[in-house]
């Protein structure tokens, strides 16, 4: 039988599609629950721990490579030789050094030209240059392990990083590193965004200025307590985990969605992108692209009211989402209201719905997906 007969269909999908999995939990029969469920949450609870061994990893990447080279048999001997990059590695400069190398998984699922077989020098000198002091995660009996009800590395001993998360939660555009102290700063870090408000270039006080004269004064105390703590989505339904595939445009021009997804955690907008869930509650809605006016532009799309009766957008309620626009009756009155010789202006704020952050309850509502990560 071949080595990753066990795997279930969905996961070799994965694979398949060059996404990012955690070699490690290859080792085990694939979970056939519901995933977020209660009984994939007692099936993780009764797996046993696995020890963040090389013989382990090894194990696990035979199995890993082995579906790999069912759809991508050429690419085989490569990845023969990032194994025995790998090995060399764990040999020559022991530790975890080996293991934070194997982020190189990662990195392969966002550009799929990175050669396996060559050795990733960023990587190299940023690992192994520093082994020495690299950070590790122990049990008693010297040993990581691998918890799997919680998807994590755990220590029944101390509390001391966290090697496999710092590999897989934290942002390829920002790569935070834990440090030897003996905190998970890293980790603890890049969560914290999820529960900071998101940046805005509004200046408030400046906005509050000219909104002292508004008549609607209701809209200005709302204007001003969501630049302050963040808008509210206005959802009202469920909130409990949930994952949809992205939109066939997504699929056809993946680079085009990851460009955009890109720019956007660069702007601080997006969280992430995390290698697993970094919210239990997250809600998946699909991504994708269409094209603008311009030939080869596209506008991205994250599309909050599919799937169909079970969207975000399906929660909110319709008085909620109306859009009023001002009339041309309301410009003309205004003109006349000013007078001869009143000079007119018109401007228009690119992506305006960005420059309104929302509020850390509500992140979980707009979770995305792509590539094997999760913003």
């Amino acid at each position: 039988m071949p080595l990753g007969s066990h795997v279930a269909e969905k996961t070799k999908a994965r694979i398949w599609r060059h996404e990012y999995v955690d070699v490690f939990k290859l080792l085990h029969t694939d979970i056939q629950a519901k995933e977020g469920s209660k009984e994939e949450e007692w099936e993780l609870a009764r797996r046993p721990r696995v020890l963040i061994t090389m013989d382990n990893w090894t194990s696990a990447f035979l199995i890993y490579a082995s579906i790999y080279c069912e759809r991508f048999l050429d690419r085989a001997i490569a990845m023969f030789k990032y194994m025995d990059i790998i090995r060399k590695a764990q040999l020559h400069f022991g530790g975890f050094a080996w293991l934070n190398y194997d982020e190189f998984r990662a990195r392969v699922s966002i550009n799929l030209e990175k050669p396996w077989g060559d050795v990733d020098s960023e990587l190299w000198m940023q690992w192994m240059a520093s082994s020495h002091s690299a950070a590790s995660t122990h049990t008693a009996s010297g040993l990581p392990v691998v918890d799997f009800a919680h998807d994590t590395l755990a220590d029944s001993s101390m509390s001391v990083p966290n090697v496999e998360e710092n590999i897989r939660s934290r942002s390829v555009s920002r790569l935070i590193v834990l440090q030897n102290s003996g905190e998970r700063q890293g980790v603890e870090g890049a969560k914290a965004l999820l529960h900071q408000r998101a940046p805005t270039p509004i200046r408030l006080e400046a906005l509050l200025h000219w909104l002292r004269v508004y008549p609607d004064t209701d809209t200005v105390l709302k204007l001003e307590w969501g630049f302050r703590e963040g808008f509210r989505v206005g959802y009202q339904g469920p909130r409990h985990r949930r994952w949809v595939e992205n939109l066939q445009s997504a699929k056809v021009m993946p680079e085009v969605v990851l460009e955009k997804v890109q720019k956007e955690v660069g702007e601080g907008r997006i969280a992430g992108p995390f290698y697993r869930w970094p919210l239990e509650n997250l809600i998946i809605s699909p991504l994708g692209v269409v094209p603008k006016k311009n030939k080869g532009e596209f506008r991205l799309i994250h599309h909050l009211s599919w799937p169909k009766g079970e969207s975000v957008n399906d929660f909110i309620a319709p008085e909620d989402t109306k859009v009023v626009y001002a009339s041309v009756d309301d410009a003309i009155r205004i003109i006349r209201g000013c007078g001869k010789q009143a000079e007119l202006a018109k401007c228009d704020i690119k992506a305006a719905f960005r420059l309104l952050p929302i509020h850390p309850e509500d992140f979980a509502l707009l979770g995305m997906q792509m590539g094997g990560q999760y913003m």
